[in-house]
């Protein structure tokens, strides 16, 4: 059978139909070419680019991130990645997700639209801050009046008004959070500046922080080779402090926990696996469990607001990978995540 070729005006029609810019500019930082997509986010004149400077068309470009990505692309043939604010000639902002690649001579200027993501992003970080604010407000008040009903009247009137002296305190901390959770899971992904990340680095500095629950717990962390990958430092780190944190808390009575970490070698990127010995979890609930406020267990027994693993789902996704559970009730829990090599 003869091998199938496309002719020029194909792969133009193709790259021309992308919804993502495509741009080659070459060594000299001219521009040329840009498909349809680049030409619209450039809000110039189609073919007003070609052959022209970066740094004439943009006056002060080599001052921004995106000038130095693109030099460190060109000089040391890195592939870079991360989201740019970009500010129109008529004043006008736009954000878009850049992944710059290198190719001989030139280099491929990747550009994605992110615009009404991020403004819905902030809009839900705003409200989440207001709301959240409006709430602690009051509840401060209610705590406070809580604690010196405490200490002026514990022990002087009968056991119920102790009891529900009790109740308040209980509530009004769950209540602070649930709030302080439903904040931080609107400022997931609110940086958005992609690193190089050392995987046994960052779980060194995980343990170090949660060293006073693992000698409570006499719990044992065993952490493989990890590997350096590209992702949101802040972000990861939350993610896996939240697999561990959850690891040793849910826990039979009087069993000292063992949790591991390791990482293999997927195509296009790396699946981690964090495994614990815990109550495991019941078929029907290995979806559930990543819905933000969702508790399989009483909060009698296992302290938390029902929000750790709905960060954890939100964080992969910024990532755009997968997470799931593999788990037995009473023989622990596995959760795999898979996070692409080039996001």
């Amino acid at each position: 059978m003869a091998e199938s070729t496309m002719t020029n005006e194909e792969y133009l029609s193709i790259l021309n139909s992308m919804k993502e810019g495509f741009q080659v500019v070459d060594q000299d930082l001219r521009y040329v070419f840009l498909n349809k997509s680049a030409e619209e986010h450039s809000r110039m004149l189609p073919g007003s680019l070609i052959g022209r400077k970066m740094t004439e068309c943009y006056p002060g470009i080599e001052k921004t991130k995106l000038f130095e990505l693109i030099i460190d692309t060109l000089e040391r043939k890195n592939h870079n990645e991360f989201d740019n604010e970009f500010t129109y000639p008529n004043g006008e902002k736009g954000w878009f997700r850049i992944s710059i690649q290198p190719s001989d001579n030139q280099i491929f200027i990747i550009s994605t639209d992110i615009t009404e993501i991020i403004k819905k992003n902030k809009e839900l970080e705003q409200f989440a801050y207001i709301t959240s604010h409006d709430l602690q407000e009051p509840l401060r008040t209610i705590m406070s009046l809580s604690q010196l009903m405490s200490s002026t009247y514990k022990g002087r009137l009968d056991e119920k008004a102790d009891k529900y002296l009790r109740y308040i305190d209980e509530t009004s901390q769950r209540m602070s959070d649930l709030i302080k959770g439903l904040l931080d899971y609107s400022r997931i992904g609110s940086e958005r500046e992609l690193t190089n990340i050392d995987c046994n680095e960052l779980l060194n500095a995980i343990s170090d922080d949660l060293q006073e629950n693992i000698r409570e717990s006499k719990a044992q962390i065993e952490v493989g080779e990890l590997p350096e990958i590209r992702g949101y430092e802040t972000e990861l780190r939350m993610l896996f402090q939240n697999l561990i944190s959850n690891a040793l808390k849910f826990q039979k009575k009087d069993n000292k926990p063992r949790v591991t970490i390791d990482a293999r070698k997927e195509m296009g990127g790396w699946e981690f696996a964090c495994t614990d010995n815990g109550i495991g979890i019941a078929p029907e609930n290995r979806e559930r469990i990543f819905d933000i406020f969702q508790r399989l267990n009483k909060k009698t027994r296992y302290k938390g607001t029902g929000i750790g693993l709905a960060h954890c789902r939100k964080i992969v996704d910024l990532h755009g990978g997968k997470i799931r559970v593999e788990s037995e009730l009473g023989q622990g829990s596995t959760f795999y995540v898979f996070l692409p090599a080039q996001q």
